[in-house]
Order: structure tokens, then sequence, then C-alpha cells
């Protein structure tokens, strides 16, 4: 075999081989001088490859950890193509700052220590910490601060030579995952003479001066990870932590100034106060790849395992210093400074033949390098936090993303990360001695997520909970459950047992009554079951001809989204109606009663903040019986009687849901409606009915100079049917619910549509003093409002009616905590037309201002 007998110049910068004119020939077992593309593949080399440089999709790349501060140009002026430097966004999580000097001065410089040349750039540093041993600890921290910006420095170096680099680069993320973490290693005779092939190769590349231009764009990621380096090292067995900052000028040359000092949190004191220590390097684990445990089981949630991957990808080459602009990760200043620390191995020996302690040297060096670009344990628990929090933000609010128990001395490059997602094992109610609830009817909410993983969902069940009647969640903890990777839910609730209100409005007509007064009473949570009893009654005046009472029922049965209804509701009411024609007085009075009994169910599809579905269907029961009186100056001229039964049945739907973009809320309802009539009148005995029935509303949000807040109503409300209709299912063109500007019996038709829009705006809000009245609103605004009905013909050969109602006006609401309401408004008409051209019948309604209001009370 031949070796070659070599001589290096006296230039250690140039550092070039030189190959003499005497060539020593003679035969060797082994091959030292092969070229990288002639050495043998590694036996011990593991087979997995590394990670691609390039970034793959899924995940943004987090922005530069670079911030500048004032454009850093170069002596011609230019700030290296980098654009316009932001001086107003440092950062967060210790983001790395770079600040502009216009020059140092002598006096400035002198405070600092040379560093070397990174990437053009001059680099000095200064330490200010001190303590208490008077200059030892600032001198050990100087010389390990100084061997970090050292490994990164360099010459300029040609296209040439980086090329050569590479392949040294390339066989060190081979061998590190093959050394042993526990102690320091001795290389085998095929990785010493692996490196020494290696180096020979870089070191006869011929080395050449080029000058790089001075930009910070090509230092950004070496300064970050030399700032990583250093706090690491201040950081080591929890002795402090420090600020690493950056100045950077062009005058008097390219400099860059790193500053190290105390946090203003810690004393300086703190830091290195036991030398000892600080001289450590702790255990480091090289990674090539790190999997993560578990991420394969975890249910139904919105996790891309590419964003998974790219989380890690970002993390292990930010924790481990990885250079994705420098070669296979490393800087050319660490391939350089071991290139040619080998090189002076192979030569002091003879001819790469080392003694015991020359190969422990060379594997101290080595593991050296090793050491500076692994991860710590803490940095790897780093990695499990970031993980963590990703999980956490897409649903798994008790994921925890751990190291798992593996064999670290052994791992050869490939490490383990572990998800625990936190499945939920049981739910306890805590003071169910004080509660009339039944445990049961409590816990049944979460049936659907006993034994699936915790995700934030699960508040789903919360609302359930607090739309049972007179039950409320104070607080809900979870607690370690009774088998490993289980949790237990504990629940604080309260309970109240009745509520009562009282209600008085002029929302009634002058037939039956304008004053209405109303009181009710729910019994919340009778049976224990979560069920609900409410009764009221009404009582009209002006006239005093109208009284009301109501009984409901709703029980839950099957799960927490289901319940049963039952309803019942009589009207015993009486109407006079005064007709003036020439000398005599035509009148009609009628009188009646009507009953309304509806049962069926109710089914919530979708319950939650954000979004609410439920359908109901119900079987109904209507019956009114009237005796009409025709008189003539007092006297009885005609009776008439007549009973109006109507058996049917609904299918309702109701939607609401949150648009946060639009900053609105959306509900509609919707509802089919059938029932078989046995109307006294000729054309309603014409069999059953279908009418339609729906509305829509929608609230946006619209705020006034940040000061008022202020929303857009709009609403819609509809009738359809071809039949004609029961006066209990008619549409009501006036009143409260429909156009404002007119009475609830202006017009009353089969088939009519409404729509009406208003802007209010809370004063209470804007008020300087609008702290101390936090609970109270007062929200006033314009509305404007349109509807449009037919009443069809009681014969055939009628003619059927119609009416086109518009006006607008003003609202006032005020309201005190929830349970204290007042509503007004006033409203003008803007459009009466009718069918038969007439306004009489509206101008003895009332026609013109209205001015309507309500007030309701809750307490319990």
């Amino acid at each position: 075999m031949l070796y070659f007998c070599l001589n290096k110049t006296v230039e250690r910068r140039v550092r070039a081989f030189v190959v003499t004119t005497v060539v020593c020939a003679f035969f060797s077992g082994a091959a030292v001088a092969a070229t990288p593309e002639q050495s043998p593949a590694s036996t011990e080399a593991p087979a997995t490859a590394l990670e691609s440089d390039a970034d793959s999709g899924g995940i943004a790349p987090a922005e530069s950890s670079v911030t500048r501060k004032g454009p850093v140009q170069d002596k011609k002026g230019n700030n290296g193509g980098q654009g316009a430097i932001n001086a107003e966004n440092p950062l967060e999580n210790g983001g790395l700052v770079i600040t502009e000097q216009p020059a140092f001065t002598a006096e400035e410089l002198a405070e600092f220590r040379e560093g070397g040349f990174v990437d053009g750039w001059r680099i000095v540093y200064k330490n200010q910490i001190d303590s208490a041993f008077q200059g030892i600890s600032p001198a050990v921290a100087n010389d390990k601060i100084d061997t970090i910006i050292q490994s990164y420095s360099s010459a300029p170096l040609s296209d040439d030579e980086l090329k050569a680099l590479k392949p040294l680069g390339q066989y060190l993320n081979l061998l590190f995952p093959e050394l042993d973490i526990s102690e320091t290693p001795l290389l085998t005779q095929y990785q010493s003479d692996r490196l020494f092939n290696l180096a020979f190769y870089i070191q006869s590349v011929p080395r050449q001066a080029d000058v790089a231009p001075a930009l910070l764009s090509n230092a950004e990621k070496t300064l970050a990870t030399i700032r990583r380096k250093i706090r690491r090292y201040f950081i080591q067995d929890g002795i402090c932590d420090v600020a690493v900052t950056f100045t950077a000028s062009h005058e008097p040359d390219a400099i860059l100034a790193i500053t190290v000092s105390a946090l203003e949190q810690q004393r300086a004191a703190d830091c290195i106060n036991r030398p000892d220590i600080v001289e450590f390097e702790g255990e480091t684990l090289w990674v090539n790849r790190i999997e993560l445990l578990g991420a394969q089981n975890l249910g139904a949630i919105s996790v891309s395992q590419k964003d998974i991957q790219n989380i890690i990808r970002r993390e292990r080459r930010e924790k481990t210093g990885y250079l994705a602009n420098g070669i296979e990760g490393f800087s050319a200043a660490e391939l350089v400074d071991l290139s040619d620390y080998i090189s002076d191995v192979y030569y002091a020996s003879k001819g790469g033949i080392l003694t015991e302690a020359e190969l422990k040297h060379m594997s101290r060096r080595v593991m050296r390098l090793r050491r500076g670009r692994g991860i710590t344990f803490e940095e790897l628990e780093e990695i499990a936090d970031s993980l963590k929090t990703y999980y956490r933000a897409r649903g798994l609010i008790l994921a925890n993303v751990y190291v798992p128990q593996q064999e670290f001395q052994y791992a050869r490059g490939e490490l383990y990360l572990a998800i625990q997602p936190g499945i939920l094992g049981s739910v306890e109610v805590r003071g169910l001695e004080n509660l009339h609830y039944d445990e049961r009817a409590i816990v049944r909410a979460f049936d659907p997520y006993i034994g699936h993983n915790v995700s934030d969902n699960i508040t789903d069940a919360y609302f359930l909970i607090n739309s049972l009647p007179g039950l409320s969640i104070q607080s809900g903890l979870f607690e370690p459950g009774k088998n490993p990777g289980e949790t237990k839910l504990v629940l604080d609730v309260t309970e109240r047992q009745f509520r009562f209100s009282l209600n008085t409005d002029n929302y009634g007509t002058r037939q039956t009554g304008v004053n209405r007064y109303l009181i009710t009473m729910d019994w919340l949570n009778p049976s224990g079951s979560g069920d609900l009893l409410s009764a009221g009654y009404l009582r009209t005046s002006s006239p005093s001809n109208s009284n009301l009472g109501f009984l409901n029922y709703q029980l839950p049965i099957f799960d927490a989204k289901t319940s049963f209804t039952m309803s019942f509701d009589t009207n015993i009411y009486e109407s006079q109606r005064t007709i003036s024609e020439l000398s005599s007085q035509i009148s009609a009075l009628i009188e009646g009663q009507t009953y309304n009994f509806n049962t069926g169910f109710n089914r919530k599809v979708e319950a939650n903040k954000d979004l609410n579905m439920s359908f109901a269907v119900l079987a109904s029961y209507k019956k009114a019986d009237t005796n009409t009186q025709i008189l003539n100056n007092g006297q009885q001229v005609s009776i008439q009687k007549g009973i109006d039964e109507t058996y049917g049945a609904s299918v309702s739907w109701h939607t609401d849901f949150l648009v946060p973009q639009m900053r609105s809320v959306f509900a509609f309802d919707f509802a089919v409606n059938y029932g078989e009539t046995d109307f006294a009148l000729a054309r309603r005995k014409d069999g059953g009915a279908v009418f339609y029935t729906g509305q829509a509303l929608s609230n946006t949000l619209i705020p006034i100079a940040g000061i008022v807040k202020s929303k857009l109503t709009t609403r819609f409300r509809g009738t359809w049917t071809d039949k004609v209709l029961p006066s209990y299912d008619q549409f009501s063109l006036g009143g409260p619910f429909g156009v404002r500007a007119f009475s609830s019996s202006a017009f009353v038709g089969d088939a009519g549509a409404f729509g009406a829009i208003e802007w209010t705006g809370d004063i209470m809000g804007a008020m300087p003093w609008r702290g101390v009245v936090a609970e109270h609103t007062l929200d006033i605004g314009p509305f404007y409002e349109e509807g449009y009905s037919t009443l069809y013909a009681l014969t055939a050969d009628g003619i059927d009616d119609w009416a086109n109602f518009a006006g607008y006006g003003f609202s006032v609401r005020y309201e005190w905590n929830r349970d204290f309401v007042i509503d007004t408004s006033v409203s003008w008409p803007t459009k009466a037309r009718i069918s038969t051209g007439s306004t009489t019948d509206l101008e003895n309604d009332g026609l013109g201002q209205q001015f309507l209001f309500s007030l309701r009370y809750i307490f319990d």
C-alpha cells in the first residue's frame, strides 16, 4: 500500500497540504489515504437517513428569530437587499434582537474581547456577569464564550472548500448516534481511519481568501445558535438565565458586538457562583429522528401528522443549533476546525497509528463537538411541551406529551416521545346531599364522553347541564382517575327550585283589553329528574274582557337531549264592536272560550355556545266556542253560535349559530302544520289544511368609535297556506310582533309576511360611570317595519281581502342583570293600504302614533 509523505506549510491559516516530490512507497495491511469516494461503507452506521433540509408544508415556518432595530448597511449604504427593518416588533419568547449603532469608538471596543469572524462580521463580546468570586467566575465564563464563538468563526471559504467539507458533515451525522452518552467512548479503528481520510480530502483542496459581504442575512441563524449555546451554558444545572444582545455597526469595520448580562429579574451575583459547575458539560443526546408514540389513536380530532413532524423537525433543529444554511447542519468553522485537528493528530502520530492516550484525546475532541450539537434532557422536555401546546390548541385539552422510559445510551440517534391524551373515566357531582337532583340526571350528559379522549367539545355537556331547570355549574375540575391514563371530572353545581316572574304590557286589543298582566311560576325539577312544571295566569283591562290560564310540563327522557312536553291553555274572552249607521247603532258582541292542548317531544341535535339545532314533533287539539250577538240600539237582533275544532300535528326545526368573523348571531325557525278541521262556516268544511310558518332573526355587532356597542337586528316572520285558518292560527299584521305602528287587530289574515330592521346602541356603556353600572344596559335606536297579509274569503265565490302596512319608530330597552327588563317603542305609520280602499276600521283602531310598553321582573 502507498503512503504519501506530506509536509505542512508554516502558515496555519492556510492549512493546505502540499504533496512533496518525494514519494515513499511500501506495503501495509490497511489503506488510509483513500478519498471519501473510495472509502468502504461503515458496517456500524445506522440505516436511517437524515431528514431532508427542506421543510415541507403543513405548518408555516416560524418567523425569523431575529429582529433588527434600524437598517444596518454596508459601506456602500446598502442593507443587503433586506428591505425596511421593523424597529417596533421584537419577537416574544426571548427572540434575538440586533440593534444598529452608527459607529464603535475605540473606548467602546476596548471593553470587548475579540471573538473571531462569522460570515464576514468581526465578532467582539463582553461578559457583564460578575459574582462574589471576584473574577474567577467571569474568567471561566469568558473561556467558554470564546470557545462557543470560535466554533463558528472561520475565514471565508470558496465553493470548492465548502463542497469538500460536506462528506465530513455527512459522516459525523452517521457517527454521532453510535457514540455512547454515558462516558467518553473510544473511536474504533475504522472510525478514526475514516476521519483521517476525510480530513486529508479537505486539506488537499486549495484555500482561497474570498471576501464575503457583511450582511445580517448571512449571520442571523449562526448568531441565533451562538446565543442559544451561551444561554444553555449559563442555565446549566439551574444556575441562572442571561440576556444575550447584539449590536451591529460598519464603522470602523463590520462589527457585531455580543453583550452577556443578567436578566432584570435576577441578580448578577446569582450567576456563576460555582465555577466547578459551569465548567461541567451536561450530557446531551444526538438526535437524527424523534418519533411520537400514540399519535395514531387520538380519535377524530383535527391533527395532521405532517404538522407534527414539522414541529418536531423545527424544534430539533432549533435545540441542536442545526444550521439549515450550513453544511449538513454544521457550520463551516466547526468542520474546518475539526479537520485541522484531525490532520494535526495524523501527522503527530506515525501515519495514523495512535497510542491509547492519543485515541482518547481524539475521541474526547469528537465528543465535544457531538455534545455541543446534542439535545439535553431538559430540551427534549421542551419539545414535548411544544407538542402538548399544539394538541391542546386543537381540542385535546388534557393532552400531555412526555419523555417515556427508553435506553438513551443505545438510542443511536432515534428518540421517542409519547402522548397521553387523557381519557374521561368518570364524572362525580359534589354536594349531592344539598341537591334535589338525582346524580344520574346530571352526569348522563357526559355519557358520550366516558371512555374517550377529553377534548374541548366536552363543553357541550356543560351547556346541556346548564340548560337543565334550576341547575348551574359553578366549577369543573379534572382529577386523576382510577386507572392509568384516565381522569375524573368533578363538578360543583348549585340548584334553585322555584322561579317567579311578573309581566305587564299594553300589547292587547281594544276589543279584548289593551293592558295585560301576567304572573308565572316555574317549579324547577319537581321530581328530581330534570323536569319543569310551569303555570301562569293572564288578565286584561281597558276593558277587562279576557282571562287566560296555562299549564306546561317538560320531562327529560332517554338522554339529556330528549324531552317529553305537554301543554294546555284556555282563554275566556269577550269582544264588543259598535258601528254607527245613521240614527241607529248596530253592534256585535262576541263571547267565547278557546282550548289548546299540545303533546309531543323535543330533541336537541346540537347544543353548544356556537351552534344549536333542535326539532319538535307535536300533536294538538284546538277548540273555539263562540257566541255572536247582533244588537240594534242595545236590543238583540240575532244570535249565532259556532264551534271550531282542529285536530292537528306539526313538525318544527330550530337553528341558531354564531359567526365570529361577522360578529353575528343568526336564528331560523320553520314549521309544517297540518290540521283536520270541523268549521261552522261553509268554506271551512273542505277538510284538512296545511300551513307553513317560518321566522328568521339576525344580530350583528357594530361598534361605534370603540365606545358604544351597537347591533343591527333584522327579523322576518311569515305564514303561507291556501286554506282559511281558524282564528288561533291566523297571521296578525300589526301589534308588538308585527308592524308596531298598527294595533294587533288592525288586520288579521290567513297568509302573510313581515320584515323589520333595527339599529340600537347601548349608551349606558358609553357613560363615564359605565364601570359602576356594568350590569345595566340601555339600548336606543330606530327601526323600520313592513308587512303584507291576505285574508281568504269565507265562501267559494267571495273576494279575498289584503293589507299592506309599513311604519317606523324608535325603541328604548333597559335591562338590569337580565332580571328586570323594560321595553318601549313609539312608532308612526308610513303605509296603510287595504283592499277595500277605506281606512275607517284602522282609524277606529287608533291609526296614528302607537306607543308600546312592556315590563318584566324575574325573581327566585
